[in-house]
Parts: C-alpha cells; sequence; structure tokens
C-alpha cells in the first residue's frame, strides 16, 4: 500500500536525521564553559607569579609581584635576577584562606598555626586569576595537609 510505505520512508528518514543530528551535536555544541578552565584540586606543586604584599607603614601597602614556588613542603620565593629561590613560609600545618584586599581580587593569606607569620598579619598574596588562586589555595593545603599526615602516622 503507498501510505505504509510513505510511512516507512518518513520514518526512515526521521532516524538518518536523528542520527545526523546526533553526529553533529559534540561538533556544533559549544564546550560546557570555556571562560573557566578546569580547576585542578590535587596539586602538591604549585609554581608561578603572585602579587606579594608589604606593609610599609602603619597604614600603606605596596605590592610586589614575584616568582613563588613550592618545594620540599615549603613556599619559596625567587626575586628578579636571584640565582636561587629563599624561603618564605615552611607550609607544614599552615592553613590558606580567601581574604578580601582593598581593591583587589583573587587574594590569600598563609597563617601558621602559632599565628606566627611573615611580619605579623600573616603572607598576603594575589593571583592573577580565579584558576590560580584556587589552585594555589589548594595546593597550599594540600601539601599543608600532606605534612601534617606523614608526621603523624595515626
Amino acid at each position: 500500500s503507498i501510505p505504509g510505505e510513505l510511512d516507512a520512508k518518513a520514518e526512515k528518514m526521521r532516524i538518518s536525521q536523528q542520527d545526523l543530528i546526533a553526529v553533529n551535536e559534540s561538533v556544533y555544541t559549544p564546550d560546557s564553559d570555556v571562560t573557566s578552565p578546569a580547576i585542578n584540586r590535587n596539586l602538591i606543586q604549585k609554581a608561578g607569579y603572585l602579587n606579594l604584599r608589604n606593609k610599609t607603614g602603619l597604614v600603606t601597602t605596596t605590592w610586589e609581584r614575584l616568582y613563588f614556588f613550592t618545594q620540599g613542603g615549603n613556599l619559596m620565593c625567587q626575586p628578579r635576577g636571584a640565582v636561587a629561590g629563599g624561603l618564605i613560609q615552611d607550609l607544614d600545618n599552615c592553613s590558606v584562606m580567601a581574604v578580601d584586599c582593598e581593591d583587589r581580587r583573587y587574594c590569600f593569606q598563609i597563617t601558621t598555626p602559632t599565628g606566627k607569620t611573615y611580619e605579623t598579619g600573616g603572607i598576603t598574596l594575589q593571583a592573577v586569576s580565579k584558576k590560580e588562586y584556587e589552585e594555589w589555595i589548594c595546593a597550599i593545603n594540600n601539601i599543608s595537609r600532606q605534612i601534617y599526615l606523614t608526621d603523624n602516622p595515626e
């Protein structure tokens, strides 16, 4: 029967259309969110440029862009022109948290369990992007926790 053949051909066409759409879906659909790249939350090492806050007076502060890296459970810093990095903070049992800084975003502060810190107020650093900011916080937390777990095998 002619109507039966037409229905069969129409159904075949619908199926091939759906197959084409399914194949092309991945080609034409944009990435979920290109603006925010995936954040690695399992880092135990990190390196890159950060801005370090320096208090220059009672209320004045300056920011210095320096190269920071983690090595052997320590936060190190290598100033421009220096041959090697210097110790900024032993990350053993340190805590790191996001902080609000005047007119800057992506800032975080590192403090020790005793509260004693670099320049008494904690090390305040600023990352260049949200991804870097989150990765630095995760890396420092992971390093601090890893040192704590290896020192206290309970």
